[in-house]
C-alpha cells in the first residue's frame, strides 16, 4: 500500500464514521473499525505514514 493509497482510505473511513456517527448506529461504527485495522496492517505502511498515525 503506498502512502497515496493509504491516505485516500483513511479520508473515506473517516467519511464512513461521520455517517455512522450521524444515524447514530454504534454497530456500524464498531463494524468499520474492525474493517480499517484488517485493511491497514502496520507491515504494509511505509515507516513515515506509521508514525504519521501515532500523532
Amino acid at each position: 500500500m503506498t502512502k497515496q493509497e493509504f491516505k485516500s482510505s483513511c479520508s473515506a473511513f473517516r467519511k464512513s464514521l461521520r455517517n455512522a456517527v450521524r444515524q447514530n448506529n454504534p454497530e456500524l461504527f464498531h463494524s468499520l473499525n474492525i474493517g480499517i485495522f484488517r485493511q491497514c496492517h502496520p507491515s504494509n505502511r511505509p515507516v513515515s505514514i506509521a508514525i504519521w498515525m501515532y500523532r
